[in-house]
């Protein structure tokens, strides 16, 4: 699959474990995901945006229109996994002190 250097690269740095970040951060990335949609980029795929629930992190795929078969993943399931199992190690992680 060729990456076109025109599509727009997305920061999911917004959404980090454990709390869920900027929601206008979200409505730009969700608009941005409906934009590229939209222009067909992909060809016979389309981007999907959602949070991850175990998580709270930013999860772009792409799929096939299709089928719906995941053909990329950013993070991917591994990541996911890794991040959930040391979310449950550190429970205190991202919360705040007062």
């Amino acid at each position: 699959m060729k990456i076109d250097s025109s599509i727009p690269v997305f920061d999911t740095s917004a959404v980090q474990p454990g709390r869920l970040g900027d929601p206008q951060k979200h409505r730009e990335l969700i608009q941005a995901v409906r934009s590229v949609n939209s222009a067909d980029l992909f060809g016979g795929n389309e981007l999907t945006y959602a949070l991850d629930q175990a998580t709270r992190r930013a999860v772009i795929k792409i799929l096939n229109r299709e089928t719906q078969e995941v053909i990329e993943q950013i993070p991917t399931e591994q990541v996911l996994q890794l991040a959930k199992s040391l979310s449950l190690l550190q429970p205190d992680r991202g919360q705040t002190q007062e």
